[in-house]
C-alpha cells in the first residue's frame, strides 16, 4: 500500500512537470511568435529605408543635372559678356577714329576760314587799287569775278564741311546711345550671373542635406540590421532551447 502511495504520488509530480513543460513550451512558441512579428516589422521597416533610399538618389540625380545645365548657362553667359567687351572695344576704337575725322573736319575749316580771311583781304587790296587806277578797273573786275567765284566755291566747301561735321556729330551721339545700351546689356548680364551663382549655391546646400540625409538613412539600415540579425540569435537560441525541451521531454 505504501508503494502504492508512493507510486501515485510520483506519477502526480509527473504529470505536474508535464503540465509545466506543456506551459513553458506555450510561452515559447508565444515568443517565437512575438520574435517572428517583430523580425516581419523590421523587414519592412528596411524595405521603407532602401525605398527611401532609392528616392535620395534619385533627387541626387536631379539636382545634379540642374546644376549642370546651371553650369551650362553660366557658361553661355560669360560668352555673350566676353562678346559685349569686344563689341565694346569696337565701338570705342569706331569712335575714336570718328573723333579724329571730327578733329581733321575742323582743321580743314579753319584752314577755310583762314583763306577766306585771305581772299577777302585780297579783295580790299584790289577794291582800293581799283580805286586808284580806273585803267584798270577792267582787269580788275575779271580777277574781282574770279575771286567771287572762289569765295562762293570756298562758301559752298564751307557749308559741306558744317554738314559733314554735323552728320560726324549725330553718328557719334548714335555711337553715344548703343555705347550706353550695351553697358546696360553688360550689367544686366552681370546680375543674371550673380543669380546663377547664388542658385547654384543654394543647390549646392541642398545637395549636402540630400548627402547627409542619405547617409542618416545607410546608418538607420545598418541599425536595423543589427537588430534582425540580434533577433535571428535569439530565434535560434529559442528553438535550440526548444529542442533541449523536446529532447528532455
Amino acid at each position: 500500500e505504501l508503494e502504492e502511495t508512493a507510486s501515485g504520488q510520483e506519477e502526480t509530480a509527473l504529470g505536474q512537470e508535464e503540465t509545466a513543460w506543456g506551459q513553458e513550451e506555450t510561452a515559447w512558441g508565444q515568443e517565437e511568435t512575438a520574435l517572428e512579428q517583430e523580425e516581419t516589422a523590421l523587414e519592412q521597416e528596411e524595405m521603407a529605408s532602401e525605398q527611401e533610399e532609392t528616392a535620395l538618389g534619385q533627387e541626387e540625380t536631379a539636382l545634379e543635372q540642374e546644376e549642370t545645365a546651371l553650369e551650362q548657362e553660366e557658361m553661355a553667359s560669360e560668352q555673350e559678356e566676353t562678346a559685349l567687351g569686344q563689341e565694346e572695344t569696337a565701338l570705342e576704337q569706331e569712335e575714336t577714329a570718328l573723333e579724329q575725322e571730327e578733329m581733321a573736319s575742323e582743321q580743314e575749316e579753319t584752314a577755310l576760314g583762314q583763306e577766306e580771311t585771305a581772299l577777302e583781304q585780297e579783295e580790299t587790296a584790289l577794291e582800293q587799287e581799283e580805286m586808284a587806277s580806273e585803267q584798270e578797273e577792267t582787269a580788275l573786275g575779271q580777277e574781282e569775278t574770279a575771286l567771287e567765284q572762289e569765295e562762293t566755291a570756298l562758301e559752298q566747301e564751307e557749308m559741306a564741311s558744317e554738314q559733314e561735321e554735323t552728320a560726324l556729330g549725330q553718328e557719334e551721339t548714335a555711337l553715344e546711345q548703343e555705347e550706353t545700351a550695351l553697358e546696360q546689356e553688360e550689367m544686366a548680364s552681370e546680375q543674371e550671373e550673380t543669380a546663377l551663382g547664388q542658385e547654384e549655391t543654394a543647390l549646392e546646400q541642398e545637395e549636402t542635406a540630400l548627402e547627409q540625409e542619405e547617409m542618416a538613412s545607410e546608418q538607420e539600415e545598418t541599425a536595423l540590421g543589427q537588430e534582425e540579425t540580434a533577433l535571428e540569435q535569439e530565434e535560434t537560441a529559442l528553438e535550440q532551447e526548444e529542442m533541449a525541451s523536446e529532447q528532455e521531454e
